[in-house]
This record gives structure tokens, C-alpha cells and sequence, in this order.
């Protein structure tokens, strides 16, 4: 399971603007079937997407340019509690192999397409450049 370290943060990304990323600076991403509102993102699915689960001391704080009352928590089938911001589950993607990458952009896998988010909740759904 992915936890939460410290803050959700905002990060600019080339190509995307400011988005969303863990306090380590991995992209954080919204998956479209969730439909703005509960995780289906589970099993092998999120073996390749891992959810941002909250961590035992509770939801991650706002980092600077991050609205903390976005911040919530959906249960996740498979067990836990996931973060979501703006009622969006988040996800992290096995593939950005170092901070400040966005490999998923706009990716269609596992079952639909992946997209970042700004702290202003919109999610993006241009290609960008990673």
C-alpha cells in the first residue's frame, strides 16, 4: 500500500501546470471510472496505479496551494481508506519512477483513462509532456 507522507503538494510539471503530487513529489492521478466518487482502481489494477491510502495518523495535511477542505477519504474495496481530493480518489502510477514525473498522463489502461489533477480540482486531460 502507498501512504502519505507529510503534505499533498502542488507541482509544476512541464506541459501540465501545477498538479497535484505526494509530499515526495510523485504525480498524483484521478482515474475516470471512479466517476468523481468512489475507488475501482482494485486488484491487479492497483498493482500498476497504487492508491494513496490515508495513514494511520489521519488525512495528509495541505501543502502550500492546496485546499484542505478537498481533502477527504472513500473506502477502497480491497480494504483502507483512499484520499481523495475534491472527491476524487488518488492514485500515484508504478511507471513514474522518479519525482516529477507524469508518465500516466492521459493514459488508457486498466479499464480507462488517467488524469492529473490542480489544486483547484479540475482535472487535465491533455497529453502534456512528462
Amino acid at each position: 500500500m502507498a501512504y502519505a507522507r507529510g503534505a499533498i503538494r502542488a507541482r509544476e510539471l512541464p506541459g501540465l501546470g501545477d498538479v497535484l503530487t505526494t509530499d515526495g513529489g510523485f504525480t498524483l492521478y484521478v482515474f475516470e471510472p471512479d466517476g468523481h466518487q468512489a475507488v475501482s482502481c482494485t486488484d491487479a489494477c492497483a498493482g500498476s496505479w497504487p492508491p494513496l491510502f490515508e495513514p494511520p495518523t489521519g488525512r495528509p495535511p495541505a501543502g502550500p496551494g492546496v485546499c484542505a477542505a478537498m481533502i477527504g477519504a472513500t473506502f477502497d474495496p480491497d480494504g483502507g481508506q483512499v484520499i481523495t481530493y475534491a472527491g476524487w480518489p488518488l492514485y500515484t502510477y508504478a511507471s513514474d519512477l522518479a519525482p516529477g514525473q507524469a508518465n500516466g498522463q492521459a493514459l488508457n489502461l486498466n479499464g480507462g483513462p488517467w488524469y492529473v489533477i490542480r489544486p483547484s480540482g479540475q482535472v487535465v486531460e491533455s497529453t502534456g509532456v512528462s
